[in-house]
């Protein structure tokens, strides 16, 4: 049997055993890792880390790594409130501020991308990636890492048609509107991941990718789901350019969130156009189903985060086909079946996709899954490296290939889209990166480094309020990072706008103003 199949955990039992625990090695998933994966977080960072710990108690073994599928609201404190495209009522602290401030610490690796809902000023900071807190790492607007063999890709945001062929213009601080464009993801960006090669293990997206509704169970959503009909009928459910990277990238698991729903689905890449791969969906959603666990832990402060309910504004309208540069490829088959035939096949051996949305942390919803994913080559279970994030060398290359190219200017974007439509030179560029890479950055320096600096006030209570949104600060983490590629870091005001570390919770609380 594939033993990516063959990887979820048995149903997780609210009844306690009373056998002797395991001994260590049972514990711990030798042959890869145990990965809890999220849907929406908006912010509950408590209530997650406590489920997870009680599915590990129920069930005596031990998760690797937790994947949080956007929603995270990394709030530093309440000015970071100000910069999240939510309605007034849903601007609450939540618990994140916990874990900047140091009352709390994340239990376990916890990595994620951004979704429609976030603190777009602190995120901006770490556009290419880093740690919000420690523990806990952001993969920036798109980034790759690799823990223990396994390779994670992801994209931060969701699509807007309006916004995807535009500059990356704004920055902090946000406005109503320019918030709301934050959280948009843009073709340059696509492309940066379009021009991966080699297996992807894991991708990790907030929205879905369109048409993915074909390769599950698609009558029993619209069923639960009954505004998704006429989306799904018009093909609008979801993002295009995602499924044409899904038909790229190929990754073995692709896992998303935002419609507040689970559904898994099945691609196989062999037979793309196979949608009724029963047997085979069947196999893959009982794998997903009793695999999740326990019931949310009880928070006496639980509030009803039905955010997304609200309609997602556009920030602007669509850019007129006349006056528009010639696209970005960011896919493969972003928009129809009929370009296939223009990229070469991808140096993958991944033949299906399993695909998997999570719901929001709410009681009775299926909100959490914990899998084990083999690695091609796993460290030994005692290894303290286990579960230690690092750099991916292609990536690496690809940003120092791309990223020094102007995207923030309609002049520049244009420049830009001009040059990825030309592969053969964006690949040999790529390829040029890559010897610059290998030579000058040593397998010592892969891995990331836990660099967490604060870049804001604490806040030490969820009831203090600000009156205008963060201002753009330099971040030490992505000064680093542009060090170590040797490019410009576009993503600060300058070095003398550093923050100054605020009172320690021994001088008393900070006022998060």
């Amino acid at each position: 049997m594939d033993p990516a199949v063959d990887s979820a955990e048995p149903s997780v039992s609210t009844s306690t055993s009373t056998a002797p625990p395991p001994s260590e090695p049972d514990m711990i998933f030798a042959r890869g890792l145990r990965v809890a994966i999220q849907g929406c977080g908006h912010g509950m960072l408590d209530q997650i880390y406590a489920t997870i710990e009680q599915a590990c108690h129920v069930n005596s073994y031990t998760v690797d790594l937790l994947i949080i599928c956007g929603d995270f609201q990394a709030t530093r404190n309440s000015r970071d409130l100000l910069s999240m495209a939510v309605p007034q009522k849903y601007r609450h602290m939540c618990d994140f501020y916990k874990y900047y401030n140091g009352s709390k610490t994340a239990p376990i690796p916890t990595v994620f991308v951004g979704g429609n809902h976030e603190a777009s000023s602190h995120l901006y900071e770490l556009s290419l990636g880093g740690w919000v807190a420690p523990n806990i790492y952001y993969l920036g607007n798109t980034g790759v890492v690799n823990i223990n063999g396994i390779r994670i890709a992801g994209v931060s945001g969701i699509y807007n048609e309006g916004d995807y062929r535009r500059p990356r213009s704004d920055r902090p601080p946000y406005d109503d509107r320019s918030m709301r464009g934050a959280y948009h993801y843009r073709a340059h960006e696509l492309f940066k991941l379009n021009m991966l090669s080699g297996d992807v293990d894991v991708f990790v997206s907030h929205d879905w990718p369109v048409g993915i509704t074909r390769y599950g169970n698609e009558r029993w959503l619209l069923s639960v789901k009954r505004h998704f009909q006429a989306e799904v009928a018009a093909g609008k459910l979801g993002s295009p350019p995602l499924m044409g990277m899904l038909r790229k990238l190929r990754p073995r698991y692709w896992f998303a969130a935002h419609m507040h729903v689970k559904f898994a689905a099945l691609v196989d890449h062999a037979a793309p156009e196979r949608t009724e791969a029963a047997n085979d969906v069947d196999a893959w959603m009982s794998i997903t189903e009793g695999a999740d666990a326990a019931a949310p832990a009880k928070n006496a402060d639980e509030i009803d985060l039905d955010m997304d309910d609200e309609e997602d504004t556009p920030a602007a309208k669509p850019v007129p086909q006349e006056k528009q540069p010639a696209p970005v490829p960011t896919t493969a088959q972003e928009s129809s079946s009929s370009d296939a035939g223009k990229y070469p096949a991808p140096a993958t051996t991944n033949q299906q996709t399993r695909f998997l949305a999570l719901d929001k942390l709410l009681p009775r919803r299926d909100f959490l899954q914990i899998l084990t994913i083999p690695s091609a080559a796993p460290l030994p279970a005692n290894s303290p490296s286990r579960t230690t994030l690092r750099y991916d060398r292609e990536w690496l290359a690809i940003l120092r290939a791309l990223e020094p190219l102007d995207v923030a200017t309609g002049v520049g974007l244009s420049q830009y889209m001009k040059f990825a439509q030309d592969t053969p030179r964006v690949e040999k560029r790529i390829r040029e990166e890559r010897a610059w890479v290998d030579e000058n950055i040593s397998d010592e320096q892969l891995v990331i480094p836990e660099n967490w600096e604060q870049t804001a006030k604490m806040q030490w209570d969820d009831h203090t309020k600000a009156s205008r949104p963060p201002d753009l600060v330099h971040n030490p983490q992505t000064e680093t990072l542009c060090k170590l590629l040797g490019i410009e870091n576009k993503w600060t005001p300058g070095l003398q706008t550093r923050f100054v570390k605020s009172p320690s919770p021994a001088a008393g609380p900070s006022s998060g103003q």
